[in-house]
């Protein structure tokens, strides 16, 4: 998950097309639904 949050805030720096912290999570949130931690909305 370490190599998850670090890529998002790597792709964020690129990008900057919203706030650091709703790029994260929504990678972070992303990420937990494809492994199945979170279920499908």
């Amino acid at each position: 998950m370490a190599s998850i949050w670090q890529g998002a805030l790597i792709w964020w720096a690129f990008t900057r097309g919203t706030r650091v912290e709703d790029a994260v999570a929504r990678s972070l949130e992303g990420w937990c639904r494809s492994v199945g931690v979170l279920p499908d909305a």
